[in-house]
Parts: C-alpha cells; structure tokens; sequence
C-alpha cells in the first residue's frame, strides 16, 4: 500500500471513530481527559502516533503505534479493535478477548508508566504516582530492572541458549528480550506470555513481521498449561535448554504459587536451562515500604516483597551463579552502581 492509500485508510477509520454515546457523559469525560492534540479533528486520538488505548463512549478505540506502518500499513490497521462491555471486535466486526480492564490499574501499564510509556490509563497513573509520591527512585528502579534484563539475556545467548520464554513480560519497551537476544543471534526464538490483553494485542501487532517471536495471554499459576500450548511449542523446543524469564512477576503471588511456579519451570526444562528472577524487597527501604506497597491496593495483585533469603529459596534446584542473588544494579554491573537503588533482588542460575 502506498502512502496515498494508506491515508485513506486512515480517515476512514478516523470517521468510524467518531462513533459517540451521548447518554454516557463520565466514559465521555474520560476520553476528553486523555486529549494530546487540540488540532486532531478527532479529539483525545493522539494521531496514531502514541500507542495507547482511549474510551469512546461504550465503545472504546485501540490503536497500536504506527512508527513502521509504512513496511506493513495493511498489519497496523488489523491491530485497530473496538471493544464493548467484556467483548474485544477488530476492524472487521470479529468478536474476540476479553475486556481491557482500563478501570482499574494493572502492573502491567503501572510499570509502563514508570518506565515512561503511553501506554497506561488515569488509574494506573495514580497507583504509579503514589509510589513515586513516597520513594521517588522507583522510577529507576523500574528502569534498572531493565537493564538487568539485557544483561542476563546477553549472558543467555553467550551460553549458547536460543529459546526463551519471559513470563510476566509487560508492556513492550526498548531493550525487549527478542531484541537483546535476535541481536547477537537471530535465530533466537522468544515467547512472551502476560495476563493482561493489552499486552497481546500491542505486542502481536508490533510483531506482525517477526516469525521467531510471539505473545500469549496466560498466567504463571498455571505454567504447566502455557508450556503444553501448541502456540508456545511451535517456537520452543522443551528437551532442548531454554531462558525462562520470571521478572518482577513472583512478588505478584504468594509463596505457594511462586514455588510452585519454579518448580514446574524444573521440572519440564532440558538440562542447561536458565532461570531469570528479579523480585521486590522492602528490605533496602524498611521505612518506605508500606507506603509503597499501597500502590497495589486496587490491583488484582497485592505485592509481596520478599527478603533476600526468601528468593534465594526460590532457586532451589537450580545453580545460582554468581554473584548469587543481589540487588538488581549490582547484579553483574556494566557501568557505575554509585545513587542506584536497592528496591530488588535479583539471580540467575543454570539447571545441573
């Protein structure tokens, strides 16, 4: 599709967008909330350009960035769903997922706020900014944690392992696994794997062209179901090693299902296999902790900070290597660890 078309694809699906429901005036007074472009005919859309989700009235528009829509304009306007009460329809009228939840904060777009996204919504922006109110360096540590990722990704790949699985994956954001790992190796095969649909829909349609790299909705309470979904086991191969990623996910669950979660990642990966985990600890900051831990009050998921002995257990089986579990920016430092922050542990370690 060229150019002239794609701008007529475009404002045709700007008129459908004008869809509005008078007799809702609090879902109106959200969408006028989120404006960014006062000279958009279309108020609150911001020009394709943001990658975020926007209610219009009952219905509600979805629209994924479109940064390289000129290698694949017809993909980007497949990404483009309209959803109403707990039902998702695309652009052609096919019903789909589940509700996007945009009432309520998610971690998911919480930590995305953080680490300075779009694509979140006003509650999740509040529970973010309520523990940036009490510990102004958790936006670092949002950041840190990513850094992290890279890291342990690149120590992955340097092992010869080819296959990872990242398990809580969150929103898309610079310095993804597949583009750490398909950089050094491209014929990495990655698979992420949230709870929350907005994460399936931006991240299928950011991966429209990558056939070695794919998002599944799922949950880690149930990881012998994920690795047993024909989806998953089209690009990984169990008897062969795999990266299997558990960041700032465990914390999310209690202790019976985050040992739980560990050992059905044991017990189904081939020898050589890694375990990626950072975790949140109160123990670096015991005077702000409780006060951050509020952030996640109205959330499906209470956070659980754990000590560092208590992630240390979450190993067991495996072969921590070093240093061991520390804090997230002094795990393997590349760069200065002066003013970094100690709001998680982090390990990896090698299955015998």
């Amino acid at each position: 599709m060229d150019l002239r078309g794609m701008a007529m694809e475009l404002r045709s699906l700007r008129r459908l967008l004008t869809l509005q429901h008078s007799n809702d005036m609090n879902m109106q007074n959200r969408w006028n909330s989120h404006a960014s472009d006062s000279d958009d005919p279309l108020r609150g859309v911001p020009s394709l350009r943001g990658g975020t989700s926007l209610p219009v009235g009952r219905a509600r528009y979805h629209a994924w960035t479109f940064d390289r829509a000129a290698s694949l304009p017809h993909r980007r306007m497949n990404a483009v769903q309209f959803t109403g009460g707990d039902r998702m329809f695309d652009a052609r009228g096919t019903s789909g997922t589940t509700d996007l939840q945009t009432d309520r904060p998610h971690p998911a777009r919480i930590y995305d706020y953080w680490l300075g996204g779009k694509d979140n919504f006003p509650p999740d922006r509040v529970a973010a900014e309520h523990a940036v109110s009490a510990a102004p360096d958790i936006p670092q540590a949002a950041r840190e944690n990513r850094d992290f990722l890279r890291r342990a990704v690149r120590l992955c790949v340097a092992a010869g392992i080819r296959q990872f699985i990242d398990i809580g994956s969150g929103l898309p954001a610079q310095g993804n696994v597949h583009e750490v790992a398909q950089a050094v190796a491209p014929d990495a095969r990655v698979v992420y794997i949230d709870n929350d649909p907005i994460v399936l829909a931006h991240g299928r349609a950011l991966l429209a062209d990558n056939r070695t790299t794919t998002v599944l909705t799922g949950d880690l309470r149930d990881l012998d179901e994920l690795l047993d979904r024909p989806a998953l086991r089209e690009l990984i191969d169990l008897s062969q090693p795999v990266a299997v990623l558990l960041l700032a996910v465990l914390h999310f669950v209690g202790d019976d299902h985050a040992h739980a979660a560990v050992r059905a990642v044991h017990s189904r990966l081939a020898p050589g296999s890694h375990l990626l985990i950072s975790h949140s600890t109160f123990e670096g900051n015991p005077q702000r902790a409780a006060e951050v831990a509020k952030t996640w009050d109205d959330t499906e998921s209470r956070i659980n900070g754990r000590g560092r002995a208590e992630v240390e257990a979450l190993f067991e089986g495996w072969e921590l290597l070093e240093p061991g579990v520390d804090f997230v920016p002094l795990w393997r430092p590349d760069g200065p660890t002066e003013d970094t922050t100690r709001w998680m542990y982090a390990g990896v370690a090698r299955k015998p």
